[in-house]
């Protein structure tokens, strides 16, 4: 890095340079080279330093944002499918769940519609048991009634 004191020197140089006279003008040879040397100054030189260093800046700026806009996009895609997919997969869970839910309905309903069947022909079976039961203490109660009689008639005899 160029100390301040040599920029006030080439400056010095750069603004105070002679150069000889000849024929037509100056010499275009020696004006070059002057040129040259005060070029590279000025690439060298700390102006250029310093331009250089807020390109590459500006640069790395730029590369950075491209890169955090691409890691943006990414993540919003990532989170995109993944929501699509815990969608997707409350949509199934939830026509399973339905799809269950029917099928027990369908499975109670066929086991109340059993179970009907079943207390009919129970209760068929109870009102037949019933009549034979009455019908056996009706013919028990003739039957000894029968037999009372005749008792009651022997006994008379």
């Amino acid at each position: 890095m160029p100390a301040s004191g040599e920029g006030e020197t080439r400056s010095v140089y750069v603004v105070q340079r002679h150069f000889r006279l000849v024929r037509r003008g100056y010499d275009p040879a020696e004006v070059d080279r002057h040129l040259q040397v005060v070029s590279e100054w000025f690439r060298r030189g700390r102006a250029a330093e310093v331009v250089r260093e807020r390109e590459e800046q500006i640069h790395a700026r730029e590369d950075a944002i491209t890169e955090r806009g691409q890691q943006a996009q990414r993540l919003l895609e990532s989170q995109g499918l993944e929501a699509r997919a815990t969608l997707d997969g409350a949509r199934l869970r939830a026509d399973a769940e339905l799809k269950a839910a029917e099928q027990a309905q369908n499975e109670a309903q066929a086991l109340l519609a059993h179970a009907r069947q079943d207390a009919e022909q129970v209760r068929a079976e109870a009102h037949a048991e019933r009549s034979s039961i009455l019908d056996q203490a009706r013919l028990q109660a003739e039957a000894a009634d029968i037999i009372q009689d005749a008792h009651a008639q022997a006994e008379r005899c």
